[in-house]
């Protein structure tokens, strides 16, 4: 276990570095707000982060305020800081990237808050009826590193979110952008700065457009759901030499997917997926999906429960060299970024926000997903979890949630700070370490 003072110092050198593609006028505001948001246990909004500070804000508490809403920065910069001086450093050089992608809304109260407009509410809408509230929409990708010693587990850590505005919200048609643009726009990026990386994006049924697909950079599979009813087609025949006319682009349609897997031959592989090994029935097959990938073949893989208790699954991959059991995996590693997102909102306030300008709005609660990368890469480098040959007592049985992590920041920072300012007799012992852990934990 690393001491509670490097944990700290530890995550202090991140949030520098950080700073560093920050103008100089505004990196100091950055690590002082950054550790404000890190040790606030009420709502963070900007004044509660000033109070929070670990030391005093040396200007006026309206500069902390003009930090996101008025000051020249960007947050594009500081998730390329993120990615290439502090994430990929710490992954084999040959290790490809799975990088899952997911919308999520941010409730909100008021007319006037910039963005905002009437999104489905997905914690309170049912099968049977939609319920809408007054939200954010933000999109969100996510790095899926797999932890060596724990099989089956990843951690994920959140590497870029752009706001989702509709189209009465830009000023000008050509700014506006769907869901599946702007997923493609954050890939494409990555692709720029990570070029001697591979890249996997999965995402679910509702990212399984052609939208999307065409928006991918090269070389960028997707994995997805499948539609049970999706029209699927052969490959298209050889085109006799001779032959005159426009080459066929696609062969005769398949039968529906339910057709397809009661005759199918199935066959049996262990899985890794959702924490545990499960034995699964498998029948794959490359074929065109020509309404969403157009003249490229996938990869169309069903699943079947042996016990028969579950309705069979249909997924697919836009390269059809993958492996069926590798996207059975890679789909179902994908879950964790929902976690991703309730940890946000739960522990960090990513939903809790009270900016209403427009650059206040696209930068205040990304800045909460950015403090939650950095919370993850601070636990990763002092706790060496990916370490692939860790000592049998630093081998971690498990990966802590990011409450857990958190917890121990606050920890190590109220120690450092309550340590520097106290002696330490042996009696005030027992007086600090409840106080210490109250402080870590209260939220």
């Amino acid at each position: 276990m690393a001491h509670a003072i490097d944990f700290s110092s530890a995550c202090s050198a991140l949030l520098f570095t950080l700073s560093g593609t920050l103008p100089p006028a505004v990196c100091g505001h950055f690590v002082s707000l950054a550790w404000g948001w890190i040790l606030c246990l009420g709502r963070p909004t900007v004044s509660n982060l000033v109070r929070a500070m670990p030391e005093k804000f040396e200007r006026h508490w309206t500069c902390a305020h003009r930090f996101f809403s008025r000051y020249r920065w960007s947050m594009d910069d500081l998730y390329r800081v993120l990615v290439c001086q502090l994430i990929d450093p710490l992954l084999p050089a040959q290790q490809r990237w799975l990088v899952a992608a997911d919308d999520t809304t941010a409730h909100k109260v008021g007319k006037h808050v910039a963005f905002a407009g009437k999104f489905r509410d997905a914690v309170r809408s049912t099968p049977s009826q939609t319920v809408f509230h007054w939200a954010h929409n933000w999109v969100v990708l996510c790095l899926l590193i797999p932890v060596p010693c724990v099989r089956g587990r990843f951690l994920h850590i959140p590497i870029f979110v752009r706001l989702y505005k509709k189209e009465a919200d830009c000023s000008r048609p050509d700014q506006f952008r769907t869901r599946h643009q702007l997923v493609g726009e954050m890939l494409q990026l990555l692709r720029n700065w990570l070029p001697h990386r591979e890249i996997q994006l999965m995402a679910d049924g509702a990212y399984a457009a052609q939208e999307l697909v065409s928006a991918l950079p090269a070389q960028v599979p997707l994995i997805s759901r499948l539609r049970s009813d999706a029209a699927l087609f052969q490959l298209p025949p050889a085109r006799r030499s001779g032959k005159r006319g426009r080459p066929q682009k696609r062969g005769t349609r398949l039968p529906a997917l339910k057709n397809i897997a009661r005759y199918a031959h199935f066959n049996r592989h262990y899985v890794w997926r959702y924490g545990r090994k499960e034995l699964v029935l498998l029948h794959s097959f490359v074929c065109l999906w020509y309404a969403v990938a157009g003249s490229s073949p996938v990869r169309v893989v069903i699943v079947r429960d042996p016990s028969g208790r579950q309705h069979d699954d249909y997924f697919f991959s836009t390269d059809p060299a993958l492996a069926p059991v590798a996207i059975v995996e890679a789909y179902a590693a994908r879950w964790g970024i929902e976690e991703v997102i309730r940890e946000a909102k739960q522990s960090l306030g990513f939903e809790q926000v009270q900016s209403w300008s427009h650059q206040a709005v696209e930068r205040q609660a990304p800045f909460a997903l950015l403090l939650q990368a950095v919370i993850q890469l601070t636990y990763i480098k002092t706790h060496r979890i990916l370490d692939p040959h860790p000592a049998p007592a630093n081998q971690p049985s498990e990966v802590p949630s990011f409450a857990r992590m958190l917890a121990v920041l606050r920890l190590a920072k109220w120690q450092e700070r309550i340590s520097a300012a106290l002696p330490r007799p042996a009696d005030r012992k027992k007086i600090l370490r409840p106080l210490q852990a109250l402080l870590a934990t209260a939220g």
